[in-house]
């Protein structure tokens, strides 16, 4: 990192969460984040359900 500099920012559209159902403190955090339901899903098996958070949403909601 150079002094003085931000590291540079990632460019990515949207943030994903995968949060199997029944685990009750991650979708707190992800809903308290700004991260709403996207879609259902399987992972490794067992049901989860995925959660987004959009580039624009997050740079809305972090400005002062």
């Amino acid at each position: 990192m150079i002094p003085g500099r931000r590291p540079q920012a990632l460019r990515l559209k949207q943030i994903t969460a995968m949060i199997h159902h029944g685990n009750a403190a991650s979708e707190a955090v992800a809903h308290r984040l700004g991260f709403t339901p996207l879609r259902e899903d399987t992972v490794l098996g067992r049901p989860c359900t995925v959660y987004a958070l959009a580039r624009d949403d997050f740079t809305a909601s972090s400005r002062p």
